[in-house]
């Protein structure tokens, strides 16, 4: 289990997870994300206790520009300033699109920021920084064989005063049901730990909860698995029947006070939270205010309507915060996800077995047009399948270039070669209109254009008829960005048959070859081995021409209140930010 991908090398040694429970996140030094950064954290509290999980040691034997620069991006803090004592109170209001309904487990925004992250408490949430992750629900958590995961639940945690709960204590069998209910869920948004990893969860008693693998994972502290929103919430088996209607019911730090389904959502703060004693969370209330169209985004943000804005485009990003001074805080992050272009590969469209169509597509792309127009440069070309903000995973620059490489004259002979019919008008799925996603999918359309592939542009209102469509399987090209986390694993599964997720796949090879080596990267324990074999997974991935194509790596911006004080600075959404407060004055 030495130089595991969860171990961390610290001082030229090794410390093991159950030794970095005592660890604090200022103290750790030398680990692969640091090195990368060019520094160590500096001090700022965190949502919970330091975690015990490692990033991978050692470093890719190869590098690039690309990956340097978006380390750059890399503040050298973990949460943005804070001016004096942190005044408890005051209300904090995010902007977000459209969900579908109230179930977490089968609604991604749902289960990753909103309710996930409020009302529902979860073992751990996962950190791309060099702690991996903090615990939440949980007092400690040991990995004793590389299948077995024991985690002892925090004393005396109680799930909100309201019918049918009323204030009942947190019991270790809770979590051992909600596995059985993510699994039985056909429309659970991902199942992957519970159908491919799990293979008995049991409570001994109600503080103790012990997790049977069927097999080792390399990344099983990640947001995708144990740090999952979507799989890994704890809620109470009396509200299965009512999650997809019903207010929710947790043991999370905010209470519903209100809901109107996609419109306004309230929250206030739990007095019984497992770390009120504390003064935490601090914020007294939160809100959610359903905004799809960027024009009312921005709006609404420069007339103090918002404090947390995530969907301005690149020449907002410009203009607001140079327009409202010392009102906005603007914030980059090296991206974990990328933006792409992806074939449906399920219902025998050209692209799906003709490496010549594929290939042909790959032509036709200019990168460096897309993010200098669509994104105004706001990102960097990552070099391999996988987001740039992953700088270990980064391939050698030259090993890749020539698969890049724009040639019209040669996509046209390879469309010809393989009779594809120019006639065929294909549909073309981006995001609302007026968005990156919409501007950079009128930039791809004019470029396969030139070879003389005809799309139509098609816009969802906003993410739950985006979703719908997605699990519907109804489409057949698109233009968008791609979730991403703080490990390899859910990136990767996008080249892989069965995806990361029930909902979001149908992109892939379907290339047994490629499935097994991402397999062997997920079971690939040792950091060194494990950067190795996912690396041979993303080169045959672009020796065949996946139609998961990744464009570019946005860089992560999102703009705050100028009253926001202490935000932590992850892109993992599924951070509690309890540390948080607002400036009253």
């Amino acid at each position: 289990m030495a130089n595991n991908y969860w171990d961390r090398m610290i001082g030229g040694t090794v410390l093991s997870r159950r030794r970095a429970m005592a660890a604090t996140a200022g103290g750790l030094a030398g680990a692969a994300l640091i090195a990368a950064c060019g520094g160590s954290s500096s001090s700022g509290s965190s949502s919970g206790s330091a975690s015990s999980a490692a990033s991978s040691s050692g470093g890719s034997s190869s590098s690039s520009s690309n990956a340097t620069s978006a380390s750059n991006l890399a503040q050298q803090v973990p949460f943005t300033p804070s001016s004096g004592t942190p005044q408890p109170g005051g209300r904090f209001i995010y902007q977000t699109t459209t969900v579908a309904h109230y179930n977490p487990v089968a609604e991604w925004s749902e289960g990753t920021y909103i309710s996930g992250a409020l009302v529902y408490d979860r073992p751990i949430s996962s950190r791309e920084d060099p702690r991996r992750y903090v615990l939440e629900a949980l007092d400690s958590v040991e990995t004793p064989d590389p299948q077995t995961v024991v985690m002892k639940l925090k004393p005396g945690m109680t799930y909100h005063d309201i019918a049918p709960v009323n204030a009942r204590a947190v019991k270790g069998d809770d979590m051992v049901k909600t596995q059985a209910y993510v699994l039985g869920l056909p429309q659970a948004f991902d199942r992957t730990f519970q159908k491919d990893y799990l293979d008995k969860a049991e409570a001994p008693d109600d503080n103790t909860v012990i997790y049977h693998l069927k097999k080792p994972n390399a990344y099983l502290f990640s947001q995708g698995y144990l740090g999952s929103g979507t799989g890994q919430c704890i809620i109470p088996p009396e509200t299965y029947e009512g999650l997809f209607t019903n207010k929710q019911v947790g043991s999370g730090p905010y209470i519903v006070d209100s809901q109107q389904l996609s419109v306004d959502y309230v929250y206030k703060k739990n007095p019984k939270y497992h770390e009120a004693s504390k003064g935490l969370p601090y914020v007294a209330e939160k809100e959610f205010k359903f905004i799809t169209d960027t024009a009312a985004g921005e709006a609404a943000f420069r007339a103090g309507q918002i404090d947390y804005w995530r969907s301005a485009t690149p020449s907002q990003l410009d203009s607001v915060p140079k327009d409202m001074g010392a009102k906005a805080q603007l914030f980059a992050r090296p991206g974990l996800g990328n933006f792409f272009w992806h074939g449906n590969t399920t219902k025998g469209f050209p692209w799906q077995n003709d490496v010549r169509v594929r290939e042909a597509l790959w032509r036709l792309t200019d990168r460096k047009q897309i993010l200098d127009l669509g994104y105004l440069s706001k990102g960097v070309l990552q070099v391999g399948v996988l987001p740039a903000g992953l700088v270990a995973y980064q391939l050698k620059q030259s090993d890749v270039d020539s698969f890049y490489a724009m040639d019209i004259a040669k996509a046209k002979q390879l469309l010809s070669a393989a009779n594809f019919d120019l006639n065929h008008e294909y549909d073309l799925m981006a995001t609302q209109q007026g968005s990156t996603a919409d501007q950079v999918a009128q930039i791809w359309q004019r470029q396969v254009g030139m070879a003389g592939i005809k799309t139509k542009i098609t816009n969802p209102t906003g993410t739950a008829q985006q979703f719908q469509r997605w699990t519907d399987n109804n489409w057949e090209l698109m233009i968008q960005g791609s979730p991403g986390t703080d490990a390899p694993g859910q990136s990767l599964r996008n080249q892989h048959s069965k995806g990361w997720s029930d909902t979001y796949h149908n992109f892939a090879l379907n290339d047994p070859e490629v499935d097994a080596l991402i397999e062997k990267a997920e079971a690939t324990l040792d950091a060194n081995e494990n950067i190795k074999v996912v690396d041979q997974a993303q080169m045959l991935c672009i020796q065949k021409f996946t139609p998961s194509y990744q464009i570019l790596t946005p860089n992560y911006y999102f703009l705050l209140s100028g009253k926001v004080q202490n935000w932590e600075m992850t892109q993992v959404l599924t951070s509690y930010q309890l540390g948080l407060w607002m400036k009253q004055s």
